[in-house]
């Protein structure tokens, strides 16, 4: 790339050079350029074709020529000649070659060879930032059903947004997609959590946090914070999580007492996990305050938090919270009480989440020696999970067949149904 060549001559090195370019960044805007030698290296092999631009005028001043003479240029994809032949010839075929031929390669070879590449937009506005905000309810709609997409479809709407910033030069627009696409990332990134896929639900919560803080969206950096915890309590790390929440906390003025709950209810759980009943009691009273607090709030509430914050999952959370002091007989009634408060109030929209609080309601109905009602409550969370595809589900249906050792009829049906669903064979 004639980066590259222009690097060379002036005797740079990718430091120095994204030095350069920040110190001319910061003149321009008024602001600290991000700019390390990653990034020069990212540009040098053509990653990145148009950076945004106030990065595309510090180039241009830190180097004293035109952008487009470093080599940078807008994608425009447009079919070529070629493209335009094979189609014919393609139809052509369509008159002399019955359809099951045309298929030879087979279903998901054909289908291979017909993607096309979306075009990127030679200008960015709000109708932009709006596609990408109704993808994310999209996504959350179906992942709150426990039907999520396709990861390879939500793959591609992520690197959608990714290459629609890449070409936004508005500052508002730009600051109002990273917005949009933060909080994709984290819907993306929370469904592959959902089901096991650790490692890709931290690099899109990841994505989803650096997009936050270039929108200066405090809210959303709670959200994903949050999320990033939630994460860390399952993966049995809660001190990992406590440290997430902290960062989550950073400026608090300036997120609702709603998020405040939410916080406060991951915090529980964490406190949870670690066994530490006293913090994790005064956590679930700090997010009941901070959950009753927001009938008053004069902070906005960004993102319609509150049709994902109810009084369900204010109940289902800090349920979850004392779940893990519950089972060693703390706190059992307030545990038990908010989980069914949860059951009874969510909507058929949020049947996972339902689905969570009836596994634990179940265990803890098993330990407390009512078998009866215990099964019933298990062979619900069983058809349930049948239906849905969740990782942390069948990690439920685990505790349930572990929780299901009992000698009594309706029991042992529940720990044959549950065995059979997560591949626990009984001992003869």
């Amino acid at each position: 790339m004639r980066l590259t060549q222009h690097i060379q001559e002036r005797d740079w090195t990718q430091a120095e050079t994204a030095e350069r370019v920040n110190a001319a960044y910061a003149e321009i805007t008024g602001r600290e350029g991000r700019y390390d030698d990653e990034a020069i290296r990212r540009l040098q092999r053509g990653s990145v074709t148009w950076p945004q631009k106030p990065y595309r005028q510090a180039l241009a001043q830190a180097f004293g020529v035109p952008i487009e003479d470093l080599g940078f240029f807008r994608r425009n994809r447009r079919a070529s000649d070629g493209d335009d032949v094979r189609r014919i010839d393609f139809l052509r075929g369509l008159a002399a070659v019955g359809g099951s031929s045309l298929l030879a390669g087979g279903l998901t070879a054909t289908l291979d060879d017909a993607i096309v590449h979306t075009a990127i937009p030679n200008s960015i506005g709000p109708e932009h930032v709006a596609e990408i905000e109704q993808v994310m309810h999209a996504v959350r709609e179906s992942d709150h059903l426990g039907h999520p997409w396709a990861w390879e479809v939500m793959a591609a709407q992520v690197r959608r947004g990714a290459a629609l910033l890449e070409a936004a030069n508005d500052n508002q627009v730009s600051r109002d997609l990273y917005g949009a696409v933060g909080a994709l990332a984290d819907a993306v990134g929370w469904a592959h959590f959902d089901a096991g896929h650790y490692r890709a639900a931290d690099r899109y919560l990841r994505v989803g946090l650096h997009c936050a803080d270039e929108a200066g969206a405090w809210s959303l950096r709670a959200d994903i914070l949050s999320d990033m915890a939630r994460q860390a309590i399952y993966l049995g790390q809660p001190d990992e999580a406590l440290t997430l929440l902290g960062a989550a906390k950073v400026r608090e003025d300036r997120i609702s007492n709603l998020r405040r709950a939410n916080l406060s209810a991951v915090q529980a759980r964490a406190f949870g996990s670690l066994g530490n009943a006293r913090e994790c009691v005064r956590a679930v009273r700090d997010a009941d305050e901070h959950f009753h607090d927001s009938a008053d709030d004069d902070v906005p509430d960004y993102g319609n938090f509150a049709q994902f914050y109810t009084f369900a999952q204010l109940n289902g959370d800090t349920g979850h919270a004392l779940y893990d002091i519950a089972v060693h007989g703390v706190e059992v009634t307030e545990t038990r009480h908010r989980l069914r408060v949860a059951i009874e109030s969510y909507s058929e929209s949020w049947a996972r989440s339902r689905a969570f609080c009836l596994a634990r309601e179940a265990v803890l109905t098993l330990l407390n020696g009512e078998p009866g009602e215990g099964a019933a409550l298990g062979l619900e969370v069983v058809e349930e999970a049948r239906r849905i595809g969740s990782a942390r589900l069948a990690s439920d249906v685990r505790a349930i067949h572990a929780a299901a050792a009992i000698d009594h009829p309706d029991v042992r049906a529940l720990r044959s149904s549950a065995g059979q669903l997560v591949g626990i064979e009984e001992n003869a």
